[in-house]
């Protein structure tokens, strides 16, 4: 209730909304549940985009540069990431291209003068959020983020507004600095495994060596490695392992000329990228300052401070300090300071607009929501087993425990996992559905890489379970040159598989979220819904998926394997 009343009092008030509160106030409205396509959506987004852009630049006369800049990206990736990625990676490019040589930046214009940590956050979070949309960001960008977050903490763990200018660990710059720092983290090291930040760490990060920095645009790896030796045959390999969905790289060449034309980005591409180890230790240092200052009164930017506490325990896995649950403890009192109108506002705050946008994303856990469900949640496993659909057939494999039925475990290499599916008497399919997915959640996804050709050749079996297997598989071992498989599955006569490609495709975009629609295509029906009713939900549901993926594809995939149709033909069998 509180976040709809907060919503409707930004809905009502768009003409006091500032073109600089454009994208904070439009992002949370979104998260907050405003229909993307909304008229108060659509109004505030006309006003960003006639004002901010031009036809090969983004506007540099924004009062408040990457701030702006941030929030920009984030709100138009939230719209539609594939209809507005040219102008996302025209606000991308303007803050890459400047990052201060040290990592963070400044307001536009000034010379550097040691860095601004919650300057730095916004054009973090923008950038993470052009990622999402398929904008290329260097891997030197995020390696210098996490370089100079990590010299500048302070020695008490925290991090300073200006830490040149010598000032203490506050909780706002900590909680940004800390999130920040996760980004990063997520970007130069994304298919690890990452520690609790309350682990122990050790004294000194020494025990793992900084890994090699490929050049911008080229594909990497999460394991430090040798570069690879130019070899023709190795083509199909090295296709195997590039980033995933990619299509603007703003890291190459571009001539000089006008702002916003083609120029070389300023980007030092530095030899070797900041470890691991010592990412997890500047996240642990900070993550211990915000526990053992958590009880202590946040007297500055108090709403601020909220959404970047949600953000770093969100993106760090913190879900409470000593038994502190940060989330309702704060809440109740936030809600106490609701005003009767819907909107929120501190004395030390920015003005109302602002103020209600860090309020709702707070309460609405804006970045978990981002983030998708976490690990031990039951539709882990891609939909398989979501909504009651996927139950095993085979009762043979099935055992049942207090936490419920479970499919009987199957211990083989992946290639007899395989072979098993492929075997059309096979009387195991659940069986090693679950194998595999243990097989990728343990962290052996190469082993499915190396399969890949064997999986696209079941993508057409007449078994839909089998189907859907191979789906889940491609979605987490897949890349670009994958995609187009799991878009065409959008087409499958059993909506299960339909389901499963477009988790798929949530997985292999790194959208966990899609495009906004509910996985379940009946989530939103009554319980009492006729038969009718729910084959409707489920054909909307599908054309909208489609479109929408559809839709992403032409924007991202490489451009020999775009132009797939965008109208919705008649299911029929693969």
């Amino acid at each position: 209730m509180a976040i709809e009343r907060g919503v409707s009092y930004l809905r009502t008030h768009l003409d006091d909304v500032k073109i600089q509160e454009c994208g904070i106030v439009g992002y949370a409205m979104i998260r907050g549940g405003e229909p993307f396509d909304s008229p108060a959506i659509k109004t505030l987004q006309h006003r960003l985009l006639v004002e901010k852009f031009d036809k090969v630049s983004y506007g540099k006369g924004t009062k408040h540069q990457f701030y702006e800049a941030g929030c920009d990206m984030m709100f138009l990736e939230a719209i539609s990431p594939s209809r507005y990625v040219r102008e996302i990676s025209l606000a991308a490019s303007f803050t890459v291209d400047h990052q201060w040589p040290s990592g963070s930046w400044y307001y536009f214009g000034t010379t550097e003068h040691g860095g601004d940590t919650s300057h730095t956050q916004y054009a973090v979070l923008g950038l993470w959020a052009a990622s999402r949309a398929g904008v290329r960001i260097p891997m030197s960008v995020w390696s210098r983020v996490a370089d100079w977050h990590l010299k500048n903490q302070d020695e008490d763990g925290g991090f300073a507004y200006h830490p040149a200018d010598g000032k203490l660990s506050t909780h706002t710059m900590t909680v940004n600095g800390v999130a920040s720092l996760c980004v990063a983290r997520m970007m130069l090291y994304p298919d690890r495994e990452y520690p609790s930040p309350f682990a122990a760490v050790p004294d000194e990060a020494k025990d793992e060596p900084a890994q090699q920095q490929d050049p911008p645009g080229a594909a990497r790896s999460t394991k430090p490695k040798a570069p690879p030796k130019k070899d023709p045959a190795a083509k199909d390999n090295e296709e195997d392992s590039a980033p995933v969905l990619t299509p603007i790289d703003l890291g190459g060449e571009r001539s000089a000329g006008r702002p916003g034309r083609t120029r070389k980005i300023s980007t030092v591409v530095p030899a070797k990228i900041v470890s691991l180890s010592r990412i997890n230790r500047g996240i642990s240092r900070g993550a211990n300052w915000v526990r053992n200052n958590f009880t202590k009164r946040v007297s500055h930017y108090q709403l601020y401070y909220l959404y970047g506490l949600e953000r770093m325990c969100a993106l760090a896995g913190i879900d409470d300090f000593d038994g502190h649950d940060w989330y309702s403890s704060h809440a109740a009192v936030l809600l106490r300071k609701q005003f009767n109108d819907g909107h929120f506002e501190d004395a030390f705050e920015i003005g109302p607009n602002a103020d209600t946008a860090f309020a709702i994303l707070f309460l609405s856990r804006a970045t978990r929501k981002l983030m998708g469900p976490r690990v031990e949640d039951p539709r882990v496993g891609g939909g398989l087993m979501i909504g009651g659909r996927g139950l095993p057939k085979n009762l043979a494999a099935v055992q049942t425990t207090g936490d419920g039925i479970k499919v009987r475990k199957l211990d083989a290499p992946v290639d007899k996992l395989l072979a098993e599916l492929e075997n059309p008497k096979s009387n195991q399919v659940e069986v090693v559905q679950q194998a595999i997915i243990e097989t990728v959640e343990v962290g052996d996804r190469e082993k499915l890489v190396g399969q890949k050709d064997r999986l696209k050749r079941l993508i057409h079996d007449p078994r839909a379970e089998v189907r859907r297997t191979v789906l889940w598989a491609l979605g987490r071992c897949g890349t670009v040159h994958d995609a187009l498989l799991i878009v065409k599955s959008l087409d499958d006569s059993d909506i299960n598989v339909v389901i499963e490609a477009n988790n798929a495709l949530c997985w292999l975009s790194r959208r966990p979220n899609g495009f906004g629609r509910p996985a379940d295509p009946l989530t939103n029906l009554p319980e009492n819904a006729n038969e009718e009713q729910r084959h409707q939900a489920m054909q909307m549901w599908r054309a909208q998926v489609r479109k929408d993926w559809r839709e992403w594809f032409n924007q991202v995939a490489p451009y020999a394997e775009r132009e797939l149709p965008l109208d919705l033909p008649g299911t029929n069998s693969p």
